[in-house]
């Protein structure tokens, strides 16, 4: 009888301690997947201020075309 309770109080114990494991895998992956996704949004962040600084201003961009590359407006044939 004794043997019995033993061995039933040391599946209970074999059961917490994997309770346990599992747990603390699923708390690692969860900081994993937060440190993944911290990382991402550093990277985008810095991908967007490389475009923002990197990128020509609307001025600069109007200065760089030339009349001739504009197209020409034609009078529209159903005017009269």
């Amino acid at each position: 009888m004794e043997e019995e309770e033993e061995e039933m109080e040391e599946e209970m114990m074999e059961e917490e301690e994997e309770e346990m494991e599992e747990e603390k895998k699923e708390e690692m992956e969860v900081e994993v997947e937060e440190e993944e996704e911290e990382e991402e949004v550093v990277s985008m962040t810095h991908s967007l201020i490389h475009l923002h600084t990197t990128r020509p201003t609307i001025n600069q961009s109007h200065a760089n075309l030339s009349v001739t590359s504009l197209p020409k407006a034609h009078p529209s044939p159903n005017h009269t």
